[in-house]
């Protein structure tokens, strides 16, 4: 089950390396060993930080480590300096998708030109257990990832194009569709 849609990142200087790091949480487990808030969070807290139970954490990694992975496929010009138009971008049939688990407390990296000719996903694998709990995640997923960006394509570039697009769409609506529409895809 795709939990973020096949996607190619945008708005980056090109060539430029994107690291993400995730870890993965049985948050049902944090809930249950506290019911006070604030005990709560210091219990995540301490287990985002490793120091409270790193073997038990270990184990929960481990037991865990295929709930989620990560696909990749080829898609040439999805971005970078030869980028297509976003209907003009085509799937490579010979080469299939691929899936790669990868466990919690890690981080990959995607190198050079991998975004130029890649898109990734992220999926989540649900049990299919016959009791009431089928199709249910055990984990969560918590993903930081870290892009170079283009000069002119920070929030405030995104922020002014928004207004711009709103403020003059009464002028001409029809002609500011596609402005707009680029606007937006620029945003993901």
């Amino acid at each position: 089950k795709c939990t973020v849609l096949w996607h190619a990142d945008s708005s980056l200087e090109h060539f430029s390396t994107i690291p993400v790091y995730q870890t993965m949480f049985d948050l049902n487990n944090f809930q249950s060993k506290s019911s006070s808030g604030s005990q709560q969070q210091g219990h995540v807290h301490e287990h985002v930080h490793g120091h409270a139970d790193a073997k038990a954490g270990m184990s929960f990694a481990k037991k865990h480590e295929h709930d989620w992975s990560v696909a990749l496929r080829v898609t040439h010009n999805a971005e970078g300096p030869k980028q297509k138009r976003l209907g003009d971008i085509s799937v490579e049939k010979e080469s299939p998708p691929v899936a790669v688990t990868l466990p919690s407390w890690c981080a990959y990296y995607l190198l050079d030109d991998h975004n130029h000719h890649r898109q990734h996903t992220v999926l989540v694998h649900t049990s299919s257990n016959d009791g009431a709990d089928a199709d249910q995640v055990t984990t969560t997923r918590f993903s930081s990832t870290h892009r170079l960006l283009r000069v002119g394509h920070n929030v405030h570039d995104m922020i002014r194009k928004c207004r711009t697009a709103v403020d003059n769409f009464h002028r001409n609506g029809s002609k500011r569709w596609r402005s707009e529409q680029i606007t937006l895809d620029e945003l993901e």
